[in-house]
């Protein structure tokens, strides 16, 4: 399936905003165990593991070769790299 350059560019603005809007999370929670987790204690394992696998799938769209924009979405505590920011 082919994705066009418009389309694909609305999907990595939006990843990117919301990388920027999870290190900001990070940065001002204490989210010792992620965002995922964060999901999943306050909508539930169905939503937290939705979200992972959307953005598993938003990455494999956008990872062509060149590699993720930057800043890569962490919602994962293990994901997170403090330096990033």
């Amino acid at each position: 399936m082919e994705v066009s350059d418009e389309r694909y560019d609305a999907i990595e603005k939006a990843y990117v905003e919301s990388a920027n809007a999870v290190q900001w999370a990070y940065l001002h929670w204490a989210l010792d165990a992620g965002i995922a987790s964060a999901l999943k204690d306050a909508m539930g394992e169905g939503v937290s593991r939705a979200v992972v696998g959307l953005l598993g799938a938003v990455e494999a769209l956008l990872n062509d070769g060149k590699g993720l924009p930057k800043p890569v979405l962490a919602l994962r505590a293990e994901d997170h790299d403090p330096d990033q920011g």
